[in-house]
């Protein structure tokens, strides 16, 4: 078995150093291209399903083409009409089974195809001596043959299998081609023109190579029909570098400048007329003869009268010249409800204008539409596909094949092997969509039982006629002889009259048309249907939730800690001393536990920090303080001093390296007293980042010449201090944009020099980290712009995104650790979040959806507990991994209070998800009325009281506009409504009981009282015993909600004064 990916593209500027070959496969930058996947399978290889049909047959051809309009590249630039296109040539026509193709065939959809009078013969190639047959049908996707296909070849934990199938959905076009000959199966997907990653998963069981391409025809000697490409070609598996390539080849399918639109012309009637539009008549190749075609694919409701198109004064009033070929039968008279045959083919060649300059030009063909089943209303639609038009140009060349062509595509064989397709470019006229819907005129419901009723009598009335007269023929019977003979020798001479315009009009029928090839026949003997039967299996498997996952080993921080030869100094801070001693214990508790996780610190000596950079030096003191102060007092002069040096190092022009550190260390812990609305890492993150570029950090080289001028030139750095510097400002940004819901900056940058020069030092989960926030940067920035336009997010399109995660999954995955298996669930749930933001009318598969985010949020909660047990993640928690976690908990708590809570959990199970989530955010805090602190206090509030407020309708909603944060401002919204709720509805009862023992006395806790309290039935069934003399929310502080969130009124201020 062997696979060959392809990427065509335009990119001038793309670095091949910028490829990573690994052992997992290949790993590259986005670029805009055209993508094609080729898969080779020998036929001892294929399911015995597949084999038994195969061989039947001398070759099969399975073509599929999008309906909606897409760009390609050569030398990917054949064009078929939209639809499912079946070419078949059997061993025998009398010993083959069609119902057996038919019934694999029904895995693209339902397809009419178990008659055989549905094919219709195609003319075949003069090697080959057996009949060609053909069948066409409109196929919108391949959905259904997605999902069969998954269930049947890919194993449920095959996330890679899953992910390739599924990206079938945004895919141009699918070709399946078997040859006896070859012995084998040749499958190949093509992915039109746009920005794609290059990710190619590699396989142990098939031998795969890539090759990634861009035109081009600066090669000497290149002849009109040749073209070239120049790139790169990889092994995958082997780890050697992509190998540099240039050729040349020859090219069946080219691609033409020009553009044509189609449409029916109105009204269209019984007797409609395609207008074909051209942008120019100029043909595209000046060596040898070139004339325009079109291949109409037209399906029963529609056909085009042979008869009509051999009329030469009518075709050149039209701008045609003949109609080439035909498919047969064509029924000229029979309603589409009658009609075996999928429909026609024809092959019409087009006249276009003789002037020499371009210039536009239009083609009508005249069409007719068969009668239709009666409808409710007065018409019916009809799907006409559009044409295939091209130039069919003389190459004098023997052959034209390379290994990229696509051949059998149905016009091909009608034409010499040395005719090289030009295709014309389709441009619907509005929309995207390449298909034509044709209002048809037909009977209506509502006045079909008086037509019947009046066609009954009708027929009746005329046979009372006719034998009425019959009847006064006998009684003329008796007359004498002679006046019978005369009338009989009229008739004789009317029969013979009668005899010789049939034998003229036999004669002429007979003789073979110059213009179109008559074929006639069925490709099969009939047999009944024998569809397999569609199995039903389970899509989808929960995982086990409430226990906590064994990995391997796990990534544990480390740093090398300090080796001084004399004392470190003490300093004073706002006229607190810190002796030398003090200092360096914050020195090596930050790089113990600290600093591995933001490995950016260059001087790491606290002399030379404090020589460096006074704000940096009590910055990483700071940082240590969050767990290991010696002195509360220290801490507090520390965050006085920071809050005001940190915001006056923005008022400097330029920021030098250590500043930029500084703004990093705080955007990664930030200060204690921080709120939700008062978070300045956004301010600081966007400064460091503009500073980084400002000194040329993110090219990956130090001390860059070409940005260290003026007043920067003291700014140096080494390579590698300029690279870390730039991954971990790429990194925070990423995660600051992602965890504030605002649009992320710009990160797509060729970082290959920058991955070159910390590669050997940098932990191996860091620097897979890092490649998953460039792939967070498109996925955020993609989904900006859907939403900007839509105001939501369809669910197909958060597919297509989570199957390009999947594939990406194993390419940047460089150990399996708990860390590394963390930061995966964190970049997968931020992609599944966004199933929250699709539109209720576009999601049908939103409730399984939903349960897979709760189990990755599940997931991530357990990973997080096994890190805290190893290595003491949370205790030393980065921000992003605090954001990460409130985004998995407020999914959780908020799925657990809803109707689509999983069924398989009880109230126990819940409780212990419930604790779970509670116990690591509080593990977060490091401070008390810090912000892990405040938000536990909430969640547990609202989790406390939750059996006072009825379930919600769905299980996480989302602010859009918010992109990555959405869910997590929905969900922190509904809580603080459900907790007012609760408020309102406590206050209401207190109230009650207040007014009730003020007119009974002694009635709630006198002496006759079974219980201090009453049973309150929650909304889930249980039973919960209040006291009611306490109320359930006394313990709440509101004025931290409102201080935390910047609640005003009823309505939710995130983003608010500080």
């Amino acid at each position: 078995m062997r696979e060959r990916v392809t990427f065509i593209h335009n990119d001038y500027t793309l670095d091949p150093e910028q490829l990573d070959n690994q052992e997992a496969g290949l790993l590259g930058p986005q670029i805009e291209s055209v993508r094609q996947d080729k898969l080779t399978i020998p036929f001892d290889e294929l399911p015995s399903e597949l084999t038994d049909i195969l061989q039947e047959y001398e070759a099969l051809h399975i073509r599929w083409a999008s309906p909606v309009r897409s760009e390609t590249l050569d030398p990917f630039t054949s064009r078929i009409s939209p639809g499912l296109h079946v070419y078949v040539t059997p061993e025998s026509p009398n010993s083959c089974n069609p119902t057996k193709l038919c019934g694999w065939l029904q895995r693209f959809g339902p397809l009419a195809c178990s008659k055989p009078e549905a094919f219709t013969e195609f003319k075949q190639p003069a090697t080959s001596t057996a009949p060609n047959f053909s069948f066409h049908q409109t196929l919108e996707d391949l959905h259904s043959f997605i999902t069969i296909s998954s269930r049947e070849f890919c194993p449920d934990l095959d996330t890679v299998c899953n992910a390739r199938l599924r990206s079938l959905l945004t895919a141009t076009s699918l070709d399946l081609s078997f040859d006896k000959s070859a012995k084998a199966l040749v499958a190949s997907v093509l992915w039109p023109l746009r920005p794609q990653t290059v990710a190619v998963p590699a396989s142990t069981e098939r031998r795969v190579e890539v090759g990634i391409f861009v035109n081009d025809r600066s090669q000497p000697n290149m002849k009109e029909n040749e073209l070239g490409v120049a790139g790169v070609l990889s092994v995958l598996g082997d780890k050697k570098k992509p190998s540099p390539t240039i050729f040349t080849f020859p090219a069946r399918h080219r691609r033409d400048e020009s553009v044509f639109t189609s449409r029916f012309l109105t009204p269209t009637g019984l007797h409609p007329t395609l207008q074909l539009s051209f942008s120019s008549n100029k043909p595209p190749s000046d060596e040898g003869e070139c004339v325009p075609y079109a291949f109409l694919t037209l399906p029963k409701a529609i056909f085009a009268d042979r008869y009509q198109l051999g009329d030469d004064l009518f075709l050149a009033s039209k701008n045609l010249t003949a109609l080439r070929y035909t498919t047969l039968p064509v029924d000229l008279e029979a309603p589409a409800y009658t009609t075996e045959t999928w429909g026609s083919s024809i092959l019409l060649e087009l006249a276009p204008p003789t002037s020499e300059e371009g210039q536009p030009w239009n083609v009508e063909i005249p069409l007719h539409l068969r009668y239709l089943k009666p409808s409710v209303t007065d018409q019916a639609e009809a799907d006409v596909p559009y044409p295939a038009v091209f130039w069919a140009c003389s190459s004098g060349e023997e052959t034209l094949e390379n290994p990229f062509d696509r051949l059998h595509i149905g016009y091909d064989n009608l034409f010499p092997r040395d005719t090289a397709f030009w295709h014309v470019t389709p441009q619907p006229e509005g929309g995207s969509r390449l298909m034509h819907r044709v209002a048809v005129p037909v009977l209506k419901l509502e006045g079909i039982d008086t037509i019947r009723s009046g066609t009954a009598i009708a027929v009746l009335l005329g046979f009372a006629w006719v034998l009425w007269k019959l009847v006064g023929v006998m009684l003329k019977s008796e007359e004498p002889v002679l006046k019978k003979t005369a009338p009989k020798s009229k008739l004789e001479l009317l029969e013979q009259e009668l005899k010789s315009i049939k034998e003229v009009v036999q004669a002429k029928s007979n003789a073979e048309s110059p213009s179109v090839s008559q074929r006639n026949g069925t490709v099969f003997p009939t047999q009944p249907s024998q569809l397999p039967p569609v199995t039903n299996g389970a899509v989808f498997s929960l995982s086990s939730n409430l226990q906590s996952p064994q990995q391997p080993q796990s990534f544990v921080p480390s740093a090398a800690l300090l080796e001084k030869t004399e004392p470190t100094k003490p300093r004073m801070l706002d006229g607190k001393l810190v002796s030398g001693q003090d200092i360096d214990w914050y020195f090596e508790k930050y790089l113990q536990y600290y600093h591995p996780y933001l490995p950016i610190l260059r001087k790491k000596d606290p002399d030379e920090c404090f020589e460096a950079s006074t704000t940096l030096f009590w910055t990483v003191i700071s940082t240590a303080c969050r767990r290991y102060a010696k002195d509360e007092q220290l801490v507090t002069v520390l965050l006085d001093s920071l809050n005001r040096d940190v915001w006056g190092l923005l008022q400097a022009i330029t920021l030098d390296l250590e500043s930029i550190q500084t703004l990093l260390i705080i955007c990664t812990w930030p200060f204690p007293a921080i709120r939700f609305v008062t978070d300045p890492s956004p301010t600081f993150i966007s400064s460091a980042l503009n500073a980084c570029m400002l000194l040329g950090l993110h090219t990956g080289r130090g001390s860059h010449p070409s940005f260290l001028i003026g007043g920067r030139q003291h700014m140096t750095c080494t390579d590698y201090e300029a690279s870390i510097t730039w991954v971990f400002c790429s990194i925070l940004a990423q995660r600051v944009s992602t965890g504030n819901g605002h649009p992320p900056p710009f990160l797509q940058h060729n970082d290959t020099k920058c991955k070159d020069a910390i590669k050997d030092s940098l932990a191996p989960e860091l620097f897979t980290f890092f490649e998953l926030q460039k792939f967070s940067n498109r996925l955020h920035t993609a989904m900006y712009a859907q939403i900007s336009a839509s105001n939501g997010v369809p669910e197909t399109i958060v597919k297509m995104w989570e199957d390009e995660f999947e594939l990406l999954r194993p390419l940047v995955t460089r150990v399996e650790t708990d860390f590394s298996r963390f930061i995966m669930l964190v970049a997968q749930l931020e992609v599944q979040a966004y199933y929250y933001i699709s539109p209720p009318d576009q999601r049908p598969n939103f409730t399984l959806n939903t349960l897979r985010t709760y189990n990755t949020s599940q997931n991530l909660i357990n990973t997080a507990l096994t890190l805290e047990s190893t290595c003491q993640l949370l205790t030393h928690s980065p921000h992003w991994v605090y954001r990460a976690l409130v985004d998995a908990s407020c999914i959780l708590l908020s799925t657990l209070h809803s109707t689509a809570a999983p069924q398989h959990l009880s109230t126990s199970d819940a409780e212990v998800v419930a604790a779970q989530v509670l116990s690591l955010l509080k593990t977060c805090s490091v401070r008390d009325n810090d912000l892990p602190t405040r938000g536990s206090i909430i969640l547990e509030t609202f989790w406390s009281v939750r059996h006072l407020l009825p379930k919600w309708d769905i299980p996480v909603g989302a602010w859009p506009d918010r992109i990555g944060a959405a869910t997590s401002y929905w969900c922190l919204t509904a809580f603080k409504n459900a907790l007012q709720e609760a408020k309102n509805i406590t206050d209401g009862t207190q109230k009650g009981i207040d007014a009730f023992q003020q007119r009974f006395p002694g009635t709630i806790n006198g002496d006759n009282d079974e219980g201090n309290g009453n049973t309150n039935t929650d909304i889930n069934g249980q039973g919960h015993t209040m006291d009611n003399t306490i109320d359930p929310l006394q313990g709440i502080d509101w004025s931290m909600i409102i201080d935390d969130f910047g609640w005003i009124g009823e309505g939710p201020m995130f983003l608010g004064p500080a």
